[in-house]
């Protein structure tokens, strides 16, 4: 059988919780809390801002290449998928597009081959879009980009 704490334990641990309370320093905590909250909300600002000029700097890049590619006389190469999907729904302005109507957008514009290959690449570079946030999964098959990369807003 266990000994049970004494009445003396008990009142030594009281005394010692009290005393931790007494001496916390509440106040200083909830300043420095203060302080980390305001550093987190810039740096999220700073994060939208950055990710709103990464997808400026991936649609004019992509219109570029296609405006290039347009000319008979240069072979530049197709923009990357997630460049090519940021460029689509930046063109879309913030209205939802189907990643079938994307997909035969990026075909025709001559950046993505009609192959089962390209075509589940394709997929995968919609849903990682989405999952970090720099596309907006409106529902399954639909995207958008969300109103805090929308280029758009940045002009």
């Amino acid at each position: 059988m266990s000994a049970l704490p004494t009445d003396r334990a008990f009142h030594e641990i009281d005394d010692a919780a009290r005393g931790w309370v007494r001496s916390f320093p509440i106040d200083e905590v909830k300043r420095h809390i203060a302080d980390l909250e305001r550093e987190r909300a810039a740096i999220s600002a700073e994060i939208e801002d950055l990710w709103r000029r990464v997808t400026l700097w991936s649609a004019l890049r992509s219109l570029a290449v296609s405006e290039v590619t347009d000319d008979a006389s240069t072979d530049m190469p197709a923009p990357a998928k997630r460049d090519a999907l940021l460029t689509l729904l930046a063109e879309a302005q913030g209205q939802p597009v189907r990643l079938v109507e994307m997909r035969e957008e990026m075909i025709a514009r001559g950046w993505l081959p009609r192959t089962p290959k390209a075509i589940h690449a394709l997929e995968v570079a919609a849903t990682t879009l989405a999952r970090r946030g720099e596309a907006e999964r409106v529902k399954k098959g639909i995207y958008r980009l969300p109103a805090r990369l929308r280029l758009l807003d940045t002009v």
